[in-house]
């Protein structure tokens, strides 16, 4: 069964998927007027996957990862997540 969330992501880097005890799918959706980055539990705008606005990310996660979410500076974005079966 599909389920769904946003996460409001700012300069902090923030978890948006969560670790899952199995591979998980989940496709994500930065709808707000600035880029985020991607990337570990240290992520920055300086050594994250950019995210741009208005564009989805298609991952497949493996058992146990996270996923965290930051912004540059003082920017703010709504980041949606849709969580798929795997």
């Amino acid at each position: 069964m599909a389920s769904s969330k946003q996460v409001l992501v700012n300069s902090t880097a923030q978890i948006i998927v969560e670790a899952y005890g199995e591979n998980r799918r989940v496709v994500l959706h930065n709808s707000n007027d600035h880029p985020c980055y991607i990337g570990g539990s240290d992520v920055t705008s300086s050594n994250g996957m950019q995210f741009p606005k208005d564009t989805n990310l298609d991952f497949l996660v493996p058992i146990g990862s996270v996923l965290y979410a930051a912004t540059a500076g003082a920017n703010t974005t709504t980041v949606s997540v849709l969580y798929l079966e795997p």
